[in-house]
């Protein structure tokens, strides 16, 4: 079976959580937008505060994986055979801002945050994270081991170093991050630059046991191709 960076398997509508999870400390307050074919594009997000949840929302399901791992690709950086600088230096081009956008809009919109955020320091990866991230408390991390050549393993000792989050989101690159979500799935997937993945998991990454949640490729944004 293969998969290409589409669909919204278990996606929440905008404005309603998914019943498995809520937003967490790092999520940003504030209304949600429509549905993911009005999103504004190149508007910007006011300022949100942080304003926490009920008790009784912040209770885990006992259905909660021990791990939510997301995983998303750096948004478009143009023709790297065009780019005649450092390969790490090359960035996002003008369609990989608004890709980056129009994701950060639409998981605002669903009131999704990650506890934590780690990138790799490429100069593309790293914008594609702080664009997605700005306005969360988590702030970004930079990992070296996310810039090139990583297995199941390496990602364990990445979330060990960051304090062993439980909601996670990895920004890197292929094709190591279609190799890694296509091991723990048991599928082909190819993630799209700006393609944004769920995977479950009960145990380590390295164990490579996991189930597909969201698959929110970035064509499904673009209110211009819908």
């Amino acid at each position: 079976m293969r998969q290409r960076g589409g669909g919204l398997s278990g996606l929440p509508r905008p404005g309603h959580p998914h019943p498995l999870e809520h937003p967490g400390p790092g999520a940003r307050d504030g209304r949600g937008g429509g549905a993911a074919g009005r999103i504004p594009v190149g508007h910007g997000r006011p300022a949100r505060a942080n304003r926490g949840l009920p008790r009784e929302a912040r209770r885990v399901s006992p259905d909660r994986p021990a791990l939510q791992l997301y995983l998303l690709r750096h948004a478009d950086a143009g023709d790297p055979e065009a780019w005649t600088g450092n390969d790490a230096d090359r960035p996002l081009s003008a369609k990989g801002e608004a890709q980056a956008e129009r994701l950060a809009t639409f998981l605002h919109s669903v009131r999704f945050a990650a506890d934590a955020v780690i990138s790799s320091p490429k100069a593309r990866a790293r914008r594609t994270a702080e664009i997605v991230a700005d306005g969360w408390t988590t702030g970004v991390r930079f990992n070296e081991r996310l810039a090139a050549g990583f297995d199941g393993a390496a990602v364990d000792a990445i979330l060990a170093d960051a304090g062993s989050p439980s909601r996670p989101l990895l920004v890197g690159h292929d094709p190591d991050f279609s190799e890694l979500l296509s091991a723990l799935v048991g599928a082909e997937v190819t993630l799209k630059k700006a393609a944004f993945a769920r995977v479950d998991l009960r145990g380590r990454v390295a164990d490579g046991r996991g189930v597909l949640r969201w698959l929110i490729a970035p064509d499904l944004l673009d209110r211009d191709r819908r």
